[in-house]
Protein backbone atom coordinates (compact mmCIF):
# COMPACT_ATOMS: atom_id res chain seq x y z
CA UNK A 1 0.00 0.00 0.00
CA UNK A 2 2.77 2.29 1.02
CA UNK A 3 4.75 1.49 -2.40
CA UNK A 4 1.40 2.10 -4.50
CA UNK A 5 1.40 5.68 -2.19
CA UNK A 6 5.17 6.39 -3.19
CA UNK A 7 4.07 5.72 -6.95
CA UNK A 8 1.42 7.88 -6.73
CA UNK A 9 3.16 10.76 -5.38
CA UNK A 10 6.05 10.51 -7.37
CA UNK A 11 3.58 10.48 -10.69
CA UNK A 12 2.07 13.98 -9.23
CA UNK A 13 5.52 15.32 -8.78
CA UNK A 14 6.42 14.81 -12.26
CA UNK A 15 3.19 16.18 -13.59
CA UNK A 16 3.64 19.39 -11.59
CA UNK A 17 7.20 19.41 -13.00
CA UNK A 18 6.16 19.00 -17.03
CA UNK A 19 3.04 21.67 -16.26
CA UNK A 20 5.94 23.88 -14.93
CA UNK A 21 8.80 22.86 -17.74
CA UNK A 22 5.69 23.27 -20.55
CA UNK A 23 4.42 27.09 -19.21
CA UNK A 24 7.89 28.16 -18.50
CA UNK A 25 8.59 26.80 -22.72
CA UNK A 26 4.77 28.95 -23.30
CA UNK A 27 6.24 31.88 -21.23
CA UNK A 28 10.01 31.79 -23.40
CA UNK A 29 8.38 31.10 -26.69
CA UNK A 30 5.90 34.33 -26.06
CA UNK A 31 8.45 36.95 -23.87
CA UNK A 32 10.87 35.31 -26.88
CA UNK A 33 8.51 36.38 -29.96
CA UNK A 34 7.42 39.72 -28.12
CA UNK A 35 10.86 40.42 -27.66
CA UNK A 36 11.42 40.26 -31.92
CA UNK A 37 8.46 41.75 -32.51
CA UNK A 38 9.36 44.93 -30.62
CA UNK A 39 13.10 44.70 -31.87
CA UNK A 40 11.79 44.30 -35.30
CA UNK A 41 9.19 47.38 -34.98
CA UNK A 42 11.85 48.90 -33.24
CA UNK A 43 14.17 48.70 -36.58
CA UNK A 44 11.51 49.63 -38.46
CA UNK A 45 10.77 53.19 -36.58
CA UNK A 46 14.48 53.32 -36.45
CA UNK A 47 14.41 53.24 -40.86
CA UNK A 48 11.32 55.60 -40.93
CA UNK A 49 13.32 57.86 -38.94
CA UNK A 50 15.69 58.09 -40.92
CA UNK A 51 13.80 58.27 -44.02
CA UNK A 52 12.13 60.80 -42.35
CA UNK A 53 15.60 62.88 -41.09
CA UNK A 54 17.02 62.86 -44.74
CA UNK A 55 13.64 64.61 -46.48
CA UNK A 56 13.98 67.15 -44.34
CA UNK A 57 17.45 67.54 -44.36
CA UNK A 58 16.28 67.98 -48.61
CA UNK A 59 13.57 70.55 -47.62
CA UNK A 60 15.77 72.57 -45.83
CA UNK A 61 18.01 72.91 -48.96
CA UNK A 62 15.33 74.16 -51.56
CA UNK A 63 16.59 76.19 -54.08
CA UNK A 64 20.19 74.65 -54.23
CA UNK A 65 22.46 77.45 -55.82
CA UNK A 66 26.02 75.62 -56.78
CA UNK A 67 27.43 77.93 -59.44
CA UNK A 68 27.71 81.74 -59.12
CA UNK A 69 29.94 83.22 -62.38
CA UNK A 70 29.96 86.74 -61.99
CA UNK A 71 30.59 88.63 -65.48
CA UNK A 72 31.24 92.35 -66.59
CA UNK A 73 30.79 93.54 -70.71
CA UNK A 74 30.08 97.08 -72.04
CA UNK A 75 27.29 97.78 -74.46
CA UNK A 76 27.50 100.81 -77.00
CA UNK A 77 24.07 101.59 -78.34
CA UNK A 78 24.92 104.26 -81.43
CA UNK A 79 21.72 105.69 -83.35
CA UNK A 80 21.70 107.95 -86.65
CA UNK A 81 19.20 109.56 -87.98
CA UNK A 82 17.66 112.47 -90.10
CA UNK A 83 19.82 111.20 -93.36
CA UNK A 84 22.58 110.68 -90.88
CA UNK A 85 22.99 113.80 -89.51
CA UNK A 86 21.68 113.14 -86.06
CA UNK A 87 23.24 110.88 -83.67
CA UNK A 88 23.58 110.04 -80.47
CA UNK A 89 25.27 107.31 -78.53
CA UNK A 90 25.29 105.51 -75.29
CA UNK A 91 27.91 103.41 -73.50
CA UNK A 92 26.81 101.47 -70.29
CA UNK A 93 29.07 98.83 -68.43
CA UNK A 94 27.60 96.20 -66.21
CA UNK A 95 28.03 93.39 -64.02
CA UNK A 96 26.00 90.52 -63.54
CA UNK A 97 25.76 87.26 -61.98
CA UNK A 98 24.56 83.56 -63.60
CA UNK A 99 23.32 80.79 -61.08
CA UNK A 100 23.62 77.11 -61.59
CA UNK A 101 22.24 74.82 -59.06
CA UNK A 102 18.68 72.58 -58.66
CA UNK A 103 15.74 74.49 -59.08
CA UNK A 104 13.74 72.24 -56.14
CA UNK A 105 16.15 69.72 -54.53
CA UNK A 106 12.61 68.01 -52.69
CA UNK A 107 11.88 66.62 -55.79
CA UNK A 108 14.89 64.07 -54.82
CA UNK A 109 14.06 60.30 -55.31
CA UNK A 110 16.03 58.53 -52.53
CA UNK A 111 16.30 55.03 -51.09
CA UNK A 112 17.82 53.54 -47.91
CA UNK A 113 19.16 49.93 -47.13
CA UNK A 114 17.95 48.00 -44.73
CA UNK A 115 20.92 47.91 -42.73
CA UNK A 116 20.80 51.87 -43.51
CA UNK A 117 24.37 52.26 -44.42
CA UNK A 118 23.86 53.18 -47.98
CA UNK A 119 21.37 55.57 -50.04
CA UNK A 120 21.18 55.88 -53.57
CA UNK A 121 19.98 59.15 -54.55
CA UNK A 122 18.61 60.69 -57.56
CA UNK A 123 18.91 64.50 -58.15
CA UNK A 124 16.67 66.99 -60.55
CA UNK A 125 18.74 68.03 -63.35
CA UNK A 126 21.00 71.20 -62.99
CA UNK A 127 19.87 74.03 -64.72
CA UNK A 128 20.54 78.01 -65.04
CA UNK A 129 18.50 79.50 -62.14
CA UNK A 130 18.88 83.34 -62.93
CA UNK A 131 20.95 85.84 -64.94
CA UNK A 132 20.40 88.98 -63.43
CA UNK A 133 22.54 92.26 -63.42
CA UNK A 134 23.75 93.46 -59.79
CA UNK A 135 25.35 96.83 -60.91
CA UNK A 136 25.16 99.22 -64.30
CA UNK A 137 27.73 102.55 -64.63
CA UNK A 138 26.62 105.10 -67.06
CA UNK A 139 30.43 105.33 -68.95
CA UNK A 140 29.46 107.72 -71.69
CA UNK A 141 26.55 108.83 -73.60
CA UNK A 142 25.81 111.51 -76.53
CA UNK A 143 22.26 112.54 -76.66
CA UNK A 144 20.98 114.14 -79.99
CA UNK A 145 16.55 114.83 -79.82
CA UNK A 146 16.42 113.85 -83.29
CA UNK A 147 18.03 110.48 -82.84
CA UNK A 148 16.74 109.32 -79.13
CA UNK A 149 17.85 106.36 -77.49
CA UNK A 150 15.29 104.88 -75.55
CA UNK A 151 15.43 102.80 -72.12
CA UNK A 152 13.77 99.87 -73.27
CA UNK A 153 16.13 99.80 -76.01
CA UNK A 154 19.65 99.99 -73.59
CA UNK A 155 17.98 97.08 -72.17
CA UNK A 156 17.29 95.10 -75.12
CA UNK A 157 20.76 95.35 -75.60
CA UNK A 158 21.52 94.45 -72.48
CA UNK A 159 20.08 91.20 -72.21
CA UNK A 160 21.42 90.54 -75.68
CA UNK A 161 24.57 90.60 -74.10
CA UNK A 162 24.01 88.84 -70.96
CA UNK A 163 22.26 85.69 -73.22
CA UNK A 164 25.73 85.46 -75.02
CA UNK A 165 27.87 85.41 -72.05
CA UNK A 166 25.70 82.91 -71.08
CA UNK A 167 25.78 80.92 -73.86
CA UNK A 168 29.54 80.84 -73.71
CA UNK A 169 29.27 80.04 -69.81
CA UNK A 170 27.35 76.71 -71.10
CA UNK A 171 29.92 76.12 -73.67
CA UNK A 172 32.27 75.98 -71.26
CA UNK A 173 31.20 73.48 -69.15
CA UNK A 174 29.26 75.56 -66.10
CA UNK A 175 26.39 72.66 -65.98
CA UNK A 176 28.81 69.99 -65.43
CA UNK A 177 30.80 72.11 -63.25
CA UNK A 178 27.57 72.54 -61.00
CA UNK A 179 26.31 68.86 -61.63
CA UNK A 180 29.79 67.80 -59.45
CA UNK A 181 29.83 70.17 -57.18
CA UNK A 182 25.95 69.53 -56.10
CA UNK A 183 27.15 65.45 -56.05
CA UNK A 184 29.65 66.91 -53.42
CA UNK A 185 27.32 68.89 -51.22
CA UNK A 186 25.07 66.00 -51.32
CA UNK A 187 26.99 63.69 -50.25
CA UNK A 188 28.67 65.97 -47.76
CA UNK A 189 25.18 65.75 -46.15
CA UNK A 190 24.60 62.29 -46.17
CA UNK A 191 27.93 61.51 -44.75
CA UNK A 192 27.51 63.62 -41.98
CA UNK A 193 24.26 61.60 -41.61
CA UNK A 194 26.46 58.65 -40.52
CA UNK A 195 25.51 56.87 -44.70
CA UNK A 196 28.80 54.72 -45.67
CA UNK A 197 27.85 54.19 -48.99
CA UNK A 198 26.39 57.02 -51.12
CA UNK A 199 25.44 57.00 -54.78
CA UNK A 200 24.48 60.37 -56.56
CA UNK A 201 22.85 60.51 -60.33
CA UNK A 202 20.57 63.02 -62.22
CA UNK A 203 17.66 63.06 -63.48
CA UNK A 204 18.81 64.16 -67.02
CA UNK A 205 21.56 61.32 -67.24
Amino acid sequence: MSRKKDISITGRFFSKILIIIFIFVIAFAFFGGLGWYTGKRFEESKFEALNRLVSAELIECAELTVVKSNYSDIVTLKKKEVLGLAKSYTIIRYNAVARVGIANIEETTFSISQDRKAITAVLPEVQVLGNEIARMELFDEFKNAFAPITQQEIFDEINKSKDIALESLLAEGIIAEAEKRAEQIVKSIFSAMGFEEIQISFQNL
